[in-house]
């Protein structure tokens, strides 16, 4: 990764930074220096969601105020894998985002909703799901519900060896 920078006429600092938890250690670090960004190798023993992931619930884990950071996971071959630390707008397939203008265009075909914004929409559906999450006779079925788009479109929760949707 040096070499890598330096090559690419970026400056480079090495530091150590003692530790029982990278994840923790990795975010602290970047929060101290006031960083926006961090790029780190693929791990050998993680998937680059995995990392992601542990990085991301290390952010949480940080006192305020926690920066904005985004994670770049690089593989050997020279993929990068991009993930944004903590709240922020989501990525949005096409298909949602399809969806989302069509729920809008039919919303706004009654002129008292002229002033609607798609994230009126968006903001419905969101707590609707919060109330269903957070309703024992319902939190189960959204669960699964999450789980088979997640399998639907070809992505796994973290634990692989799961092929049942996780109990809550």
């Amino acid at each position: 990764m040096v070499a890598v920078a330096e090559k690419e006429g970026k400056h480079v600092s090495l530091l150590v930074v003692p530790t029982n938890d990278v994840f923790d250690s990795i975010v602290t670090t970047a929060q101290r220096l006031y960083s926006s960004v961090i790029v780190c190798g693929l791990s050998n023993k993680l998937t680059a969601d995995e990392q992601g992931k542990l990085t991301g619930d290390a952010w949480e884990r940080l006192p305020e105020p926690r920066p904005r950071l985004k994670l770049i996971v690089v593989e050997p071959n020279g993929n990068k894998h991009e993930y944004l630390l903590g709240p922020h707008t989501p990525r949005m397939r096409q298909e949602e985002v399809d969806l989302l203008h069509s729920l809008w265009k039919e919303v706004t075909t009654d002129a008292r909703y002229r002033e609607l914004h798609h994230y009126h929409v968006l903001n419905v559906a969101l707590q609707e799901m919060a109330e269903r999450m957070h309703n024992d006779g319902y939190r189960d079925e959204v669960m699964k519900e999450i789980y088979d788009e997640m399998q639907r479109r070809g992505s796994r929760p973290l634990a692989d060896e799961e092929t049942t949707p996780p109990s809550t």
